[in-house]
């Protein structure tokens, strides 16, 4: 089709016939652009499993493999959604074109932009990461909003194709009055005071943490920070630090005894080099 009434057709003839219907092509082209956004980050991250997303926090590992199976969801929505403008609901004429070429441009954004944030910490560590992360959130968001867009214009072409133009002006007025009325309208004040964030701990209540080589994240690697700093007191903290109490207690690092927990640094120059202090429970 498109090259029928050419009797040697060349390369550009045959390309040229493959993108002038916007619909049908979609539909192909996105089970090949699903290789680069779906298929090959699940075989890159096969992959590199051990050396990048095992020494990495496991949070970048669900983002990716939530990113991974939305894309995929939604990448498979487009496809049924061009086989639903071209084949079952067809559109014709200029709208075909743009409502094609739309979703493609706005989805194909989308898709790339969350591929590439989900994979970031690959390149940007997470003190740096804030400025790329805000150009893929709305580059993301811009993609998504023409695919909406899209979506709710075509809902509106089937309306229009279903209701008689009598209902259809007279709806047509009054969705009119509803958008005119309702634009622009701004959300009612709410008072910071009355908002209860529910939190279970107590946003006063800091410890210091002396400098020294700590284990970080979930994969058990070191830092040493050659300073002293202050971390808030949550649930999490205390776990942590429960768990360092039974670990130091099972190597004998620590005692406990009438309830009081007592500890030494092996460096101290009192007291025969064992400084036995008092740790607050």
């Amino acid at each position: 089709e498109g090259t029928a009434d050419i009797e040697k057709p060349s390369f550009s003839h045959r390309i040229k016939a493959l993108i002038s219907d916007p619909l049908r092509f979609g539909a192909l082209w996105q089970m090949v652009f699903m290789n680069f956004t779906v298929s090959g980050v699940g075989i890159f991250m096969a992959i590199r499993l051990e050396e990048i997303f095992r020494t990495i926090p496991f949070r970048e590992e669900r983002i990716t493999l939530t990113g991974h199976w939305h894309i995929l969801s939604v990448l498979t929505g487009t496809i049924v959604l061009f086989y639903i403008m071209s084949e079952i609901l067809p559109i014709k004429g200029k709208l075909r074109k743009w409502l094609g070429w739309t979703t493609i441009i706005g989805s194909d954004l989308a898709f790339a932009m969350i591929t590439l944030f989900s994979l970031k910490r690959i390149w940007v560590t997470e003190e740096a990461q804030e400025p790329l992360v805000r150009w893929y959130m709305v580059l993301s968001e811009f993609g998504m909003g023409a695919l909406e867009v899209i979506l709710a214009v075509y809902m509106i072409w089937l309306l229009a194709k279903l209701i008689n133009k009598k209902l259809l002006k007279s709806a047509s007025i009054i969705l009119l009055f509803l958008i005119l009325t309702n634009c622009g309208t701004p959300a009612p004040d709410v008072d910071p005071k009355s908002i209860d964030p529910k939190l279970t701990v107590d946003s006063n209540s800091w410890v210091t943490v002396p400098a020294g080589t700590f284990i970080v994240g979930y994969n058990g690697n070191n830092a040493s920070i050659d300073y002293d700093y202050e971390i808030m007191v949550t649930e999490v903290t205390y776990s942590q630090y429960a768990n360092y109490l039974n670990e130091a207690l099972a190597d004998g690092e620590i005692h406990i005894s009438k309830g009081k927990i007592t500890g030494y640094y092996k460096g101290d120059a009192f007291h025969n080099m064992r400084h036995e202090f008092l740790i607050k429970e």
